[in-house]
């Protein structure tokens, strides 16, 4: 009696399993949100041409789409970290010592100093920063090239030992020595080791994000700090705001970019630092040129504006990427006008900007592990 109620319940139990992911992604009872910072795969165009390439596409979009992908990854991401202390992508995110998330890819090679120019890749990016240099000498600017470390850079005593033995002088190392050497005009800004001496200054504050490849608003502040003394220390006259004229607070629900593709949204959770001014601040957002906004991943900060009251000041352009979003007010407290430029990532010469807003400086601001976009995103001699 009982084998045949097990037998009559079998069918109907394995039809509902089989309709469960059906009825999710119509109702969603079960959230199902894309964990992954990438589109999913759209249903296949069915083409007899290329019919043999059609059952692994398919197979991918189903992959893809399945309904519960994104609780399922949430469920392997916790077992991996409570269970076995391990990322569940250590492909693309890696775990460190006390808590701390790693990119690996650009920013691990960029650290242990796997990834690295041939000669001819340094020449040509030595020459292509002589023509940006010489360009905006004839226009009357000065140009400033700032190197941000990588987070892997600032924390690598957060790694496994096992990666911190493989450490060696990598490709930043060897560009600013050639950058020195074949360019000793060139006011060039390394905030490195600016940036270990300010973990120093509240050794348990992180100045970098745990859970995200992203410095927080503590370390941009520092950043931004160091930037304007390099810019001063070449005999630009900006100013640098005091790390006293603003107090600290905190709230613990940051869960950053890291986490979030290992699947642990919800799980894990950091201390989010604010800095807040004691007095008025001098820069005020104002509004930016009329412009073609491109469109990609930040278009809304393509364009940021700001002026200063003190307006003896010198006219600053900035060109960014994402590591210079909390850096903005600070590094404009510092000049009279600014303007911030984030060209998707390709730290270009921007002739048209510098034509439109005629600073007096440029500067610009390239990630470690971004640059080779020096040599590859730009033509030569344009870029």
């Amino acid at each position: 009696m009982k084998n045949s109620i097990i037998r009559k319940a079998l069918v109907p139990s394995i039809a509902a399993l089989i309709c469960l992911p059906w009825l999710n992604s119509l109702f969603h009872f079960v959230p199902n949100p894309n964990l992954e910072n990438r589109a999913y795969a759209k249903f296949p165009a069915f083409k007899i041409q290329q019919l043999n390439h059609y059952p692994s596409q398919l197979d991918t979009f189903i992959n893809d789409n399945f309904s519960f992908r994104a609780a399922a990854m949430q469920i392997y991401s916790r077992l991996n970290l409570f269970a076995f202390k391990k990322s569940s992508i250590p492909k693309h995110v890696f775990f460190g010592q006390d808590g701390w998330m790693f990119f690996t890819g650009n920013e691990l090679a960029t650290y242990d100093g796997s990834a690295y120019f041939t000669q001819g890749q340094t020449d040509s990016i030595v020459t292509k920063l002589k023509y940006r240099q010489q360009w905006l000498q004839n226009q009357g600017i000065q140009y400033c090239l700032v190197i941000l470390p990588v987070k892997n850079t600032v924390y690598g005593d957060k790694l496994s030992p096992s990666l911190q033995a493989l450490k060696k002088k990598n490709r930043t190392d060897f560009l600013i020595e050639a950058l020195k050497t074949r360019m000793p005009n060139l006011k060039l800004i390394d905030i490195r080791d600016d940036l270990a001496k300010a973990r120093k200054i509240r050794p348990g504050t992180p100045l970098c994000y745990k859970t995200d490849n992203h410095w927080n608003r503590l370390g941009a502040f520092h950043g931004a700090i160091a930037i304007l003394r390099g810019m001063q220390s070449h005999g630009i006259g900006v100013q640098v705001p005091r790390y006293s004229d603003y107090s600290i607070d905190s709230v613990k629900t940051f869960t950053g970019n890291l986490a979030s593709f290992a699947g642990l949204q919800g799980t894990v959770t950091e201390w989010e630092y604010r800095l807040n001014p004691l007095k008025a601040l001098h820069a005020q957002q104002i509004d930016g040129f009329p412009t073609e906004v491109p469109v990609f991943a930040n278009s809304f900060e393509y364009q940021m504006r700001y002026l200063n009251k003190d307006t003896t000041l010198p006219k600053v352009l900035f060109i960014r990427d994402s590591f210079g979003s909390d850096m903005l007010q600070a590094l404009a407290e510092g000049c009279g006008q600014s303007l911030f430029i984030f060209d998707q990532w390709q730290y270009g010469l921007n002739k048209d900007w510098v034509q439109k807003f005629k600073p007096k400086v440029m500067v610009q601001l390239v990630l470690e592990k971004h640059l080779e976009h020096l040599l590859f995103s730009t033509p030569y001699p344009e870029g």
